[in-house]
């Protein structure tokens, strides 16, 4: 696999900029899933081992995604630190080969990307499972 072209100086390009948004929506996918999981261990759910099983797998497959950005913006030469979030928005400040910037999503952006993502985790992390299904039912 080659390294990414790294410009000299300058701001984000598309696919950077792109990255920057991952660098707000996956911690927050992640919170919301720590939140749940935490709701599920005190819950008194027959089915709470398995639903604290899928949000832990949900965790991960969103923690490599999280890990995979963060590299490569390093790779790339920018550096990511928390911003002043507000009721509107949630920021992000970056230094992008020494242009410095911000970039934010609105809460409601941030929902509902939120909502699809975590269809997509679903449906990406029992896919193959319900595949498997299918041969015992034969």
């Amino acid at each position: 696999m080659s390294k990414p072209l790294v410009p000299k100086i300058g701001h984000p390009n598309e696919e950077e900029m792109y990255m920057l948004r991952e660098s707000i929506l996956l911690p927050a996918i992640l919170q919301m899933l720590d939140r749940k999981l935490k709701q599920t261990e005190w819950s008194t759910d027959m089915l709470k081992t398995l639903y604290k099983r899928a949000i832990e797998l949900l965790i991960d497959r969103v923690l490599q995604d999280h890990i995979t950005v963060r590299k490569s913006l390093r790779e790339r030469k920018i550096k990511t630190w928390d911003g002043d979030n507000t009721d509107f928005a949630i920021y992000v400040n970056y230094n992008c080969r020494g242009y410095d910037g911000n970039f934010f999503v609105t809460r409601d952006v941030a929902r509902a990307e939120i909502s699809v993502r975590l269809g997509k985790y679903i449906q990406d992390a029992f896919t193959p499972m319900s595949n498997q299904s299918k041969c015992f039912v034969n």
